[in-house]
């Protein structure tokens, strides 16, 4: 057990964390995905409209137990704990891993008790199925704390067999169901033994952790005032992953209650900005792991800082540069296949969204360089800091959409987000350069100059050369380093074939 160093055994293990952080998002997604299709499929839209309705309910619920305990907040704790060898560590974990299981079973407890309201709040809902739902808010829980740990140990080979396997599960369980011609109902009961079998392969996954890194978790350990104390300090790390799973649902009701006078056209605003905000999220499958990966890392390496400053912003360019020339590759393919993917995955009316998709994509190509600064602050005390900026995009957000909505409607939206996320971006590179240096500014510069130059070309009416013009562009700016990439995949086609 070492703090390790950027190169060459933590370079190795953080390239290994994101490769299997990477595999583990995507493998989860497109089983959630295909999941999805295969319920449509078989037992209707209806069903399928019912059962997002009480996944929405314990997903809710699943992010109220968790406080960030089970998120950054207990990420970083066990990671800079681990790194100060610290003898609080056993306390830390015991925390991150019973509170949000004991408020996740007291929240499911009422979600059991309040079946038959809450069954009424949707019809075709029955109470009984409200309550089988009750049980996935704890099974859950419990998989995403064994999650936390793992990603605090730097271990996120063991993720794989969190998250990911349930999703597998569950889709398996679809196609039995329809194969067997078992009732909708089915769905249910199969969901929560997959559940179960996840939470259970997660528990041994922990145990096995708790050996190699000598940690005892138990309930004696935990002392209640230490517990409020560490909750209130996890609340800020809380805001983003709030503010994250939120965004969607916020904007389709601030364009749900500008259309209502029209009921079709509100289905379609709300549909359209649904499925463009989703395939805009696809540079996020990337992002999302990495800033996983990064968090721990960066609290191990800030623990040494005679030398951790500078692995820090050498981690940050080369990121920053990975994000950068998928974020403007994604953009490029969508520029000038954007129309054509829309109108083949759904009805022809959804192909005058692509504006809307554009300009999604560069909001998030944006987020997925703020996410990374996110870390780098989390990591070293300013969560609050990240907190507020959050706060503030987000009354941006619904400041902009007041005044753009009502004239442009899903593209207003859209652009509401965009300039969100330059505002918060923005605020989080000042405050990084006065606390520590531009983290990563130069790559993110060129990748805003390598998007201008596609948004330039695509605006002359040369849709057909904006990948052309993304292969020169990042490779004169330097954003694009075949070598660089290249030695990426070799190493991820190493840690995959063994294991290491």
């Amino acid at each position: 057990m070492t703090n390790g160093s950027y190169t060459p055994g933590g370079a190795r293990l953080l390239a290994s964390n994101i490769v299997y952080s990477t595999v583990s998002i995507v493998t989860g997604s497109v089983a959630l995905f295909v999941g999805n299709w295969a319920v449509i499929h078989w037992y209707g839209s209806g069903f399928h409209g019912n059962l997002v309705w009480l996944i929405s309910v314990t997903q809710i619920a699943l992010v109220a137990s968790d406080f960030g305990l089970a998120n950054k907040a207990g990420v970083r704790t066990i990671a800079r704990l681990r790194a100060e060898g610290s003898d609080r560590l056993n306390q830390a974990v015991s925390s991150v891993v019973y509170v949000p299981i004991f408020v996740a079973a007291v929240l499911a407890a009422c979600m059991f008790m309040f079946g038959e309201i809450l069954a009424d709040a949707r019809p075709g809902v029955d109470a009984s199925l409200v309550r089988w739902a009750a049980s996935w808010i704890v099974l859950s829980g419990g998989i995403r704390a064994c999650r936390a740990v793992a990603i605090g140990c730097e271990r996120s080979f063991n993720i794989l067999l969190m998250v990911p396997l349930a999703e597998i599960l569950k889709t398996t369980w679809i196609f039995v169901c329809a194969a067997a011609n078992f009732p909708a109902e089915a769905v249910f009961y199969g969901w929560t033994g997959a559940w179960a079998v996840a939470l259970a392969v997660s528990l041994v996954r922990l145990r096995t952790l708790l050996r190699e890194f000598a940690m005892v978790i138990s309930l004696t350990a935990i002392r209640t005032a230490d517990t409020v104390r560490v909750v209130l300090e996890a609340l800020p790390f809380h805001v983003q992953f709030v503010g994250l799973i939120g965004l969607p649902f916020i904007l389709q009701l601030i364009l749900g209650s500008w259309y209502v006078a029209e009921e079709s056209t509100t289905r379609l605003a709300i549909s359209s900005f649904q499925v463009c905000f989703s395939l805009a999220l696809i540079p996020r499958l990337l992002g999302m792991p990495i800033s996983t990966s990064l968090l721990p890392r960066i609290v191990h390496l800030s623990a040494t800082p005679e030398d951790g400053h500078d692995q820090i912003d050498a981690i940050l360019q080369q990121l920053t540069r990975l994000l950068g020339v998928a974020g403007t590759l994604v953009f490029a393919l969508l520029c000038t296949w954007g129309p054509a993917l829309l109108t083949f995955l759904y009805p022809a009316e959804y192909a005058g969204a692509t504006v809307t998709l554009l300009i999604l994509v560069a909001a998030v190509g944006i987020d997925n360089y703020s996410l990374q600064l996110d870390q780098v602050l989390m990591a070293t005390q300013y969560a609050k800091i990240v907190a507020f900026l959050e706060v503030l995009r987000y009354g941006t957000l619904i400041l902009a959409t007041w005044f753009l909505v009502p004239e442009s409607g899903v593209t207003g939206a859209a652009v509401s987000v965009l300039i969100a996320s330059g505002i918060n971006v923005a605020g989080k590179v000042v405050v990084t350069c006065r606390t520590f240096s531009p983290l990563g500014l130069g790559p993110f510069a060129q990748t805003l100059f390598v998007g201008g130059l596609i948004t330039a070309t695509l605006l002359s009416g040369h849709a057909a050369l904006c990948m052309p013009v993304w292969a020169v562009g990042a490779l004169i700016l330097g954003l694009l380093r075949p070598r660089e990439i290249w030695g990426w995949v070799l190493q991820a086609k190493t840690i995959v074939l063994t294991g290491a």
